[in-house]
């Protein structure tokens, strides 16, 4: 199974610095508007971000529906060929894309829209609301649990949203579809350990959560305790890198093909000196460590390498949890091909 290019992630990282501005300069264009409703009570839904996507799955514009009306509108389009995409992150309904004549969950199933010179498409639709998984996560001594993030996965790897436990170790993963998932409980710096639904390491191996009629479910985990893996992570004049990603891996992190699969169990950065410490790892077990040095813009991108001092998961030195002094040195001769930023960030 490989981590596939998702375009609910894509949105996550963009959103928040891509949206189209057009000048006082630029020539009247195309526009599409719509409003969005609740396929039940048809009411309008506001506040829900409308993606716009060229052919090539490259966000154009995002925007906003009306907090009374539902309505929105992508506007100054230039003549081109568009998908729209109806997001719904952490909300209780189903992510849809626009198809006039059939659901789309999909950019490969999204209706393809043609803008030409000033023409004003609409494109309305109604959302449904989907299935819940929720549940309580509890310590091995029965303790409950805040502060652990619940991530939900596709049977593809794409994630689909998150959830924290709050008072009480409750979570509520909602707006999920029918379908297949795999859960992630990351512990992070509770004392406990992550893991994958149910006392599983990787993706592959994890169980299966099936939806089907959009029925909610509930799964209650409990973690066993952790412990941590620490280091530094130096540039080539031997300077702490500050801010440097490190990821953490279950040493079988591979299919049943023996190909490496892109599921970390646990992830930190570098501080001060370029020193690091990962939590929430499983005792008694053992892993593998790849680092990366942080760019400008915060991505994770740039020089990496797998502990110690090697380019390939298959090669790299294999880890004992507890163990301390996981160093590593980046510099160009251990630069392997860079991995966009939404991989980085949430897988």
């Amino acid at each position: 199974m490989k981590i596939r290019f998702t375009y609910s992630i894509l949105t996550v990282l963009f959103i928040a610095f891509y949206c189209f501005s057009p000048t006082a300069d630029e020539a009247q264009a195309g526009s599409i508007k719509g409003t969005v409703l609740d396929k039940l009570s048809n009411q309008p839904i506001g506040e829900l971000t409308v993606g716009l996507y060229d052919q090539n799955g490259n966000l154009q514009q995002s925007v906003l529906t009306d907090t009374d009306t539902g309505e929105y509108l992508l506007d100054n389009l230039p003549d081109g060929t568009y998908k729209v995409v109806f997001f719904t992150f952490y909300t209780d309904y189903i992510q849809k894309w626009y198809n006039s004549a059939e659901d789309a969950y999909s950019f490969a199933t999204a209706e393809s829209i043609n803008v030409s010179g000033t023409a004003e498409e609409d494109l309305s639709i109604t959302l449904e609301k989907g299935a819940k998984i929720t549940g309580t996560v509890e310590g091995s001594n029965g303790v409950e649990l805040a502060g652990v993030t619940a991530r939900v996965f596709d049977i593809d790897g794409n994630w689909i949203t998150s959830a924290a436990t709050g008072d009480g170790g409750i979570y509520s993963l909602t707006g999920l579809n029918n379908g297949e998932y795999k859960i992630q409980f990351r512990a992070g710096d509770t004392g406990y350990a992550s893991e994958w639904y149910n006392d599983k390491y990787t993706i592959d191996t994890a169980d299966t959560v099936t939806i089907s009629s959009l029925a909610d479910q509930e799964i209650n985990i409990e973690l066993g305790t952790s412990t941590s893996i620490s280091g530094t992570v130096r540039d080539s004049d031997g300077v702490g890198i500050v801010g440097a990603l490190v990821k953490v891996y279950e040493n079988n992190s591979v299919n049943s093909s023996g190909e490496f699969v892109d599921s970390p169990l646990e992830f930190g950065t570098t501080g001060e000196g370029g020193i690091y410490t990962v939590t929430g790892l499983p005792e008694g077990h053992s892993f593998k460590v790849r680092f990366f040095e942080r760019e400008g813009d915060g991505s994770g991108a740039g020089l990496t390498e797998w502990y110690d001092n090697v380019s390939y998961f298959t090669s790299a030195t294999t880890v004992n949890a507890g163990k301390t002094g996981v160093d590593a040195v980046l510099e160009p001769s251990n630069t392997v091909n860079l991995i966009p930023a939404y991989f980085l960030l949430w897988n």
